[in-house]
């Protein structure tokens, strides 16, 4: 049980400073003493971070550092360069993989307003890292922490996304020529699913079943509290420590924790979390971050802050947009939605923006099709950001992309 301390005047202050600074409203009413309990229940989190992770001594790696310091020479600055670049995943699209790679040790970001498509994104990202030949080296593991549905949509999604169309989808009621196509065992019914192609799906079925046989692909069935994840992700990293282990979570504001105080402080505190574990572990962790309307968090920056790598999905084609924000809406064509995905942070390599580049084929695949707006709509364009490294001071510019 941590004690609480008596909070002083000069840290409310600074407390009131930090939010007001970051435009975070729905403090303003609140008593000096309410202020302290949720500066209080903050420590009371960090505290038990610190628990978790903190296994040696920090000052006797402190002391080590500084010794290591004095035989730090150009040469193995250069062999640690390149260790850093090497490290890691490709994305798997060509488009980012010529750009940048998921690095190990960090936290990646995968920022979008609901339903614009970050799930989608993210197992998007997780097959086509498993599919690229450029990530044999690395031998991958994928894990996805499912917060939100029920495994049997993930795998559904998977299915979709390997057949880059819609493969199987929910139809109840089915025509004579869907009827007549399971009878010549052209197509398959599962319960109220139906599958159009049983050739393609059988092809895909024997590539998930291997990618399960080889312990590169991993997904729990429930959802779980964020500490008993750590504790797996610690197990796993010890039993295959040579395989880069890749862990996709729902996004921030929904992972399950047991946590007591202000919402908006425990969820920048998983952001911190989840940064430290990966860095403690070599692993890489990749998370959603739900946005509001105006493309802000309703967590402040804290979440942005953590994540090396923030990536931002907007939708073109989401029916809100056009009530939105008529002038960035595109209407879907075949079933296709126009997305702008954007790099908007890194550590070294670089932001930028594809813009209206990539589409949301029936829900599940996401294609690159850099030049497939431009007899759709070619207004708006250019790239969002300049191709430079991102500080937190261009945070305001950012937020602004679509």
């Amino acid at each position: 049980m941590i004690k609480e301390k008596k909070i002083d005047e000069i840290e409310i202050e600074d407390f009131k400073s930090r939010i007001k600074k970051e435009g975070i409203a729905g403090f303003e009413n609140h008593t000096n003493e309410e202020i302290a309990t949720i500066i209080n229940e903050s420590n009371k989190f960090i505290s038990n971070i610190e628990k978790e992770l903190k296994k040696e001594d920090e000052s006797d790696l402190c002391h080590k550092a500084f010794l290591d310091a004095k035989n730090y020479t150009v040469e193995k600055y250069e062999s640690e360069l390149i260790k850093i670049i090497e490290s890691g995943v490709f994305v798997g699209y060509e488009t980012f993989d010529t750009h940048f790679k998921l690095p190990i040790g960090e936290l990646t970001t995968i920022e979008a307003q609901s339903n614009h498509g970050k799930t989608a994104f993210k197992i998007n990202l997780m097959c086509s890292i498993l599919q690229s030949k450029k990530n044999a080296k690395a031998n991958p593991m994928c894990f996805y922490l499912n917060y939100e549905s029920y495994r049997t949509n993930i795998f559904t999604r998977i299915i979709n996304i390997l057949r880059k169309d819609k493969l199987i989808e929910f139809k109840p009621v089915l025509s004579s020529k869907e009827i007549d196509a399971i009878s010549n065992k052209e197509a398959k019914q599962i319960s109220s699913y139906y599958v159009n192609n049983l050739k393609e799906y059988q092809k895909h079925q024997e590539t998930i079943n291997k990618w399960i046989k080889d312990n590169s692909l991993i997904i729990p069935e429930k959802s779980f509290n964020v500490i008993d994840v750590i504790k797996e992700i610690k197990y796993y990293k010890e039993k295959y420590p040579d395989r880069t282990q890749v862990y996709f979570f729902d996004y921030v504001q929904i992972i399950k924790h047991s946590f007591e105080g202000d919402n908006w402080l425990i969820k920048g505190k998983i952001a911190a979390l989840l940064a430290r574990t990966a860095e403690k572990y070599g692993v890489i962790i990749v998370t959603g971050s739900q946005l509001n309307e105006k493309g802000d968090t309703a967590e402040s920056k804290a979440i942005y802050n953590e994540s090396s790598i923030s990536m931002r999905v907007f939708n073109h084609s989401q029916s809100k947009v056009k009530d939105q924000d008529p002038p960035k809406y595109v209407a879907p064509v075949n079933g296709e939605m126009n997305m702008t995905i954007a790099l908007s942070k890194t550590r070294g390599f670089g932001t930028k923006a594809w813009t209206k580049e990539f589409y949301l084929v029936k829900g599940d695949y996401i294609a690159h099709k850099p030049n497939a707006i431009t007899n759709l709509n070619p207004i708006n364009t250019t790239p969002l950001t300049s191709n430079k490294k991102t500080k937190n001071s261009d945070r305001k510019n950012i937020s602004n992309m679509p």
